[in-house]
C-alpha cells in the first residue's frame, strides 16, 4: 500500500465498525495528539471507538474521557510489566473490535501479540519515528506478520521502514495533522532589541537539544538573544547542567507548558535540532502558527521543510551550521516574514479534516479485506 490517502468506498456493511486503540501512554505528546484528534473526528454514524492506555492515562486520556470516549488504563508500571499483555487480552475479548490500532512501540508488539489470540480481524500498527535501536528494529520485523498494515506518518519514514525489513506493500502513509484553528492567533513578536529562540520537545537525545545549546554559545557572542527551552524529559538535568558549564545565562528551561500557541506566537524561530524524527508535529504547530523554523534535514522534518522556502534545514549535529542559520533568521525580518507565510501554508494542507478522512478509508478499506 504505498499510497498516501485512501478514496472514500462506495461499500458499507450495516453495522458502525469498531475501531479500538492501544497506546503505551496518554500524556502530552504528538502521537497522543493525533490520536485525539483520530478518535474524536471519527465519523459517530459509521465508527464506534474505544482507547486503551499501557501506562495510566495523563492528560489526553481526561479529554477523551471528557469528550465521552472510553479509556482504559491497561496499568503496567513498566514496558515490561508481565502482567500487562493479559490485561489486553482481556479487553479485547471483553471490547471485541474489528480493527485494532496499535500507537508506539510497545502497544505495538504486545497490542499485535494480544490481537492474535482474540481473533481480532484486522490490526494496524502506527509507527511515528525512525527508530535507530536494533533490537526494536528486529523486533517490528519480525512481529508484522501479525498485522494487517503499518502506518507511518511521512514518506521518508515509509521508505526508511522498507530498508529496516518491513514490507512495502504492509506500508501505508498517513500524514500528522495540526489544530489549524488553535494556533490561529496573530503575531505578537516584542519590538525590544533581545530576540527569542523557542524549543519545544521532550528532552531526551533525540531531540538534540544539546546541539542547540552548543549553537547557543556562538550566537550568544554575537546577538543579544534568549532561549526557551520547553519540555521535560530525563536529559533534562544533564541538560541545565550542560548550559552551566557553557555559561549561559540566557537560556531557560520552562518544564512544559500549556502556552505553547502562545509561545510560538512571541518566537522569532522555532528550532528543532532532531538526530532522527517521523513527522514532527512542533514543525506543522509552528508552521500553522505563523512563526519560522529552523531545523535538521533528518527523517520525516525533511518531508514538511523545503530549505529556503518555507524554513531552513541544516545537518544534524552541527552546531556551527545552525548557529549560521538560527542567525541569519535573527538578522533578517523580512526572511522571516516570508518564510512563515509559506510555513503556514504547509499547515493548512496538514488539517484535522484531511487526516481523519484518510483514516476512516483505510478502516473501511481493511475491514471490507478481512
Amino acid at each position: 500500500m504505498r499510497v498516501s490517502f485512501y478514496p472514500p468506498g462506495a461499500r458499507m456493511t450495516g453495522k458502525k465498525i469498531h475501531v479500538a486503540y492501544l497506546i503505551t501512554d496518554l500524556d502530552v505528546g504528538g502521537a497522543e495528539r493525533n490520536l485525539a484528534m483520530l478518535a474524536v473526528g471519527l465519523d459517530a454514524r459509521r465508527f464506534a471507538v474505544s482507547v486503551a492506555s499501557l501506562m495510566p492515562p495523563g492528560k489526553t486520556g481526561r479529554i477523551l474521557q471528557d469528550r465521552g470516549i472510553p479509556v482504559t488504563d491497561i496499568h503496567m508500571t513498566t514496558g515490561t510489566d508481565l502482567r500487562g499483555p493479559g490485561r489486553i487480552l482481556a479487553w479485547l475479548r471483553r471490547t471485541r473490535p474489528d480493527i485494532l490500532h496499535t500507537w508506539l512501540f510497545h502497544a505495538n508488539v504486545l497490542g499485535a501479540c494480544a490481537a492474535a489470540l482474540a481473533r481480532v480481524p484486522v490490526v494496524v500498527w502506527s509507527i511515528r519515528v525512525a527508530e535507530p535501536r536494533r533490537s526494536h528494529l528486529g523486533l517490528a520485523a519480525v512481529s508484522q506478520a501479525l498485522t494487517s498494515c503499518v502506518l507511518t506518518n511521512s514518506e521518508s519514514l515509509r521508505r526508511y521502514m522498507i530498508e529496516q525489513g518491513i514490507r512495502g506493500d504492509r506500508l501505508a502513509m498517513i500524514p500528522n495533522a495540526v489544530d489549524l484553528g488553535r494556533f490561529a492567533r496573530p503575531r505578537d513578536v516584542s519590538s525590544v532589541a533581545q530576540r527569542t529562540v523557542l524549543f519545544v520537545g521532550r528532552l531526551t537525545r533525540q531531540k538534540g537539544v544539546d546541539v542547540l545549546l552548543r549553537a547557543a554559545q556562538e550566537i550568544t557572542r554575537r546577538v543579544d538573544v534568549r532561549f526557551l527551552i520547553v519540555g521535560d524529559g530525563p536529559d533534562r538535568a544533564d541538560l541545565r547542567h550542560l548550559a552551566d558549564e557553557l555559561d549561559l545565562n540566557n537560556v531557560e528551561f520552562t518544564g512544559r507548558s500549556d502556552r505553547v500557541p502562545e509561545l510560538l506566537s512571541q518566537a522569532d524561530v522555532l528550532v528543532l535540532p532532531s538526530r532522527w524524527e517521523g513527522m514532527p508535529n512542533v514543525v506543522l504547530e509552528a508552521f500553522a502558527a505563523r512563526c519560522p523554523v529552523v531545523a535538521t534535514d533528518v527523517t520525516g522534518i525533511r518531508d514538511l521543510i523545503r530549505s529556503g522556502e518555507n524554513g531552513l534545514l541544516v545537518p544534524s549535529e552541527n552546531p556551527g551550521e545552525l548557529a549560521e542559520a538560527i542567525a541569519l533568521l535573527i538578522g533578517d525580518p523580512l526572511l522571516r516574514e516570508r518564510l512563515a507565510e509559506k510555513g503556514h501554508e504547509t499547515a493548512t494542507r496538514h488539517s484535522i479534516h484531511a487526516m481523519v478522512q484518510a483514516h476512516e478509508s483505510l478502516y473501511q478499506r481493511l475491514f471490507l479485506q478481512a
